[in-house]
C-alpha cells in the first residue's frame, strides 16, 4: 500500500511538473522571433517541447526514489563496516576505484552516444513530416520508394545507435558484479590469512556482499542521469534563447492609422547576402501598390519586416512618422491584416479559425465574415 501511494503521489508531482514545463518551452517558442524558427528546424523545437521533456519525466518516475533511498543505503553499509572492523573497511575502500572507472567511462559514453541519437531521432522527424506533408506532391510523381528507402536507411542508423546504447548499459552491471566478487574473494583471502574473529568476520562479510546491490542501482542512476542530461542542456538551449526583434520599454500608443507607411533606405539580409538594398518609398493612407519582381527578389522580406517579423539590417520603416520599433507589437499588428498564400487550417472549429486573430469576436461577426 505505501508503495502504491509513493508511486502515485509521485507521478501526480512528476506529471505536472513536465506538463508545466512543455507548456512553458512552448510559450517561449512562441515568444522567439522569426529568425529563430528559420535557423532551426520545426521537427527540433518539437522534439525539445516533447521528446525531451518526456525524458525527464521517465527519469524523475524512475530514478526519483532510487536518488534518495540507495546513498543512504550505502551509507548504512559503510558505517556498519566501520563499527565490525574499521581495519578491513579500509582495505574494502580500496575496491571502490575498480568499480568507479567503468561507470563514469560508460556514463560518458552514453552521453555521447544518447546526443547523437537525439540528433538522429530529430533529422528522422523532419524527414518524416516533410514527407507526409508533401504526399500529394510525392503521389503525383510516384516517388514513394525513394522516399522510403530514404527514411529505411535513416532508420537502419537509428537501430544501430540503440544497440550501441543497449550494449554499453546493460554491460555494465555484469562488470560490476565481477569486479565486486573479485574485490570479496581477495578480501577473503586477506582475512583468512590474519586472526579476525568469526563472529565479526561473518558480519562484516553480510555487509560487504550487500553493497554491490546498491551499488549497482546508484551506477544505472548515473547512467539514466548522464542520458537525461543531454534532454536538460536541449531544453536549456530553448530557454536561453533571446528574441531578435525587441519590444520598446515605454512603447508609443498606437490606436489608429493616420497618415502611412514609409520605407527608409532599407536594407535586409539572410545572413550575408543583402534581399533588399536601400529601398524606399512611401504608402499613403487609402492608397494600393502591388509589388512585382521575380522570385527571391524580397517581395514576401518587405511583408515580414512591415509586420515586424525581422528588423532591418538598416534603414527604418516609419509609420505616421514614428519607427515601427516604437510601437508594441501587438499594437502594430492589430492594424495589419496578412492574406498569405499558404492556406492554413488549425485543428479547431470552423469557427474559430474564421474568427483567428480577432480575439473575442461574436457569432454575429463570424458569421457575417463567412
Amino acid at each position: 500500500m505505501a508503495s502504491y501511494f509513493s508511486t502515485y503521489c509521485l507521478t501526480w508531482v512528476s506529471a505536472r511538473v513536465i506538463r508545466d514545463m512543455q507548456v512553458a518551452a512552448l510559450k517561449k517558442a512562441q515568444e522567439l522571433s522569426m529568425a529563430f524558427f528559420q535557423r532551426m528546424p520545426v521537427s527540433d523545437i518539437y522534439a525539445r517541447i516533447t521528446q525531451d521533456t518526456n525524458a525527464i519525466y521517465a527519469a524523475m518516475t524512475n530514478g526519483f526514489i532510487d536518488t534518495i533511498r540507495e546513498p543512504f543505503t550505502v551509507l548504512s553499509i559503510l558505517v556498519s563496516m566501520l563499527v565490525i572492523d574499521w581495519k578491513l573497511t579500509l582495505i574494502a575502500s580500496f575496491m571502490l576505484p575498480l568499480v568507479l572507472v567503468p561507470v563514469i567511462s560508460s556514463g560518458k559514453r552514453l552521453r555521447m552516444l544518447t546526443k547523437k541519437f537525439t540528433g538522429l531521432s530529430v533529422t528522422q522527424s523532419g524527414y518524416l513530416l516533410e514527407a507526409l506533408a508533401a504526399i500529394r506532391i510525392v503521389k503525383a510523381y510516384a516517388m514513394e520508394a525513394l522516399q522510403l528507402k530514404s527514411f529505411r536507411e535513416q532508420a537502419d542508423i537509428g537501430v544501430e545507435m540503440s544497440v550501441k546504447t543497449a550494449q554499453t548499459r546493460n554491460l555494465l552491471n555484469p562488470l560490476i558484479e565481477v569486479l565486486s566478487m573479485l574485490g570479496v574473494g581477495s578480501l577473503l583471502i586477506f582475512v583468512f590469512t590474519t586472526n579476525a574473529k568469526p563472529g565479526n568476520l561473518v558480519a562484516f562479510l553480510t555487509a560487504l556482499l550487500l553493497a554491490p546491490l546498491s551499488i549497482k542501482r546508484i551506477a544505472n542512476l548515473h547512467l539514466t542521469l548522464q542520458m537525461t542530461t543531454v534532454s536538460t542542456q536541449r531544453l536549456e538551449e530553448l530557454f536561453s534563447e533571446k528574441p531578435t526583434v525587441v519590444e520598446p520599454a515605454n512603447p508609443r500608443a498606437l490606436t489608429k492609422f493616420n497618415q502611412g507607411i514609409r520605407i527608409e533606405g532599407v536594407t535586409f539580409s539572410y545572413g550575408h547576402k543583402d534581399v533588399l538594398h536601400e529601398v524606399s518609398f512611401d504608402i499613403p493612407k487609402g492608397k494600393k501598390i502591388g509589388l512585382a519582381g521575380e522570385s527571391g527578389s524580397g517581395k514576401s522580406t518587405l511583408i515580414n519586416l512591415l509586420m515586424r517579423f525581422y528588423d532591418p539590417t538598416k534603414g527604418k520603416i516609419l509609420l505616421d512618422g514614428h519607427d515601427l520599433k516604437d510601437y508594441a507589437t501587438k499594437d502594430l499588428l492589430a492594424q495589419m491584416a496578412l492574406v498569405s498564400q499558404d492556406v492554413v487550417l488549425f485543428n479547431l472549429p470552423v469557427a474559430t479559425n474564421i474568427g483567428f486573430g480577432h480575439d473575442g469576436a461574436t457569432q454575429a461577426e463570424i458569421e457575417q465574415a463567412a
